[in-house]
């Protein structure tokens, strides 16, 4: 009984109901949060939170599962590519995961699906696998990640200062 990461439509708005109909059911689910810093006309700074893929919920069921969705009012169905339900493999989710813990404003854009592929970070500030970087300027730089099976990059910026330091700090609790 083999267990996958599929994605489920839901309703407008109804992403974190969805969320909690899942966790009282005891199935494991994830909605990424992306955390907004957003400024009000007095220049004070307020953290915001909004699903980041709207009206997209992940959930891990078995193929024997795949019927409680339909138990759920807020879900419209499964996301379906190609006649088959999308599933998302555990390394994306655990860079999904990652990636809105760690960065704030997180933009979406499109790109090409691409079924059974690994996704990969961007950006070439360090010696990292994988990473360029895309911005001139040095003191605010871009990191990007792409979502093979979901058809998405996600984009954020981030300090170059606030990196260096947890790279000095992973290199000593090494």
């Amino acid at each position: 009984m083999k267990k996958m990461w599929y994605v489920v439509y839901t309703k407008n708005n109804y992403e974190k109901k969805t969320e909690v109909f899942f966790k009282k059911n005891n199935i494991d689910c994830y909605c990424p949060m992306n955390r907004i810093i957003s400024e009000d006309m007095k220049d004070k700074k307020h953290l915001l939170y909004e699903p980041l893929f709207k009206s997209y919920v992940f959930v891990f069921l078995s193929d024997n599962q795949l019927a409680i969705i339909k138990e759920c009012n807020s879900i419209i169905n499964f996301v379906y590519y190609l006649g088959r339900p999308v599933t998302v493999n555990e390394f994306e989710i655990q860079n999904i995961k990652h990636f809105t813990m760690t960065y704030f404003n997180i933009r979406l854009e499109k790109t090409l699906v691409r079924l059974n592929r690994i996704s990969r970070i961007v950006n070439r500030v360090s010696d990292y696998y994988g990473y360029d970087n895309k911005n001139e300027n040095h003191n605010e730089h871009k990191i990007s990640i792409v979502i093979s099976s979901l058809g998405y990059i996600l984009k954020a910026e981030y300090n170059i200062t606030i990196t260096n330091e947890f790279k000095q700090s992973k290199l000593m609790n090494s």
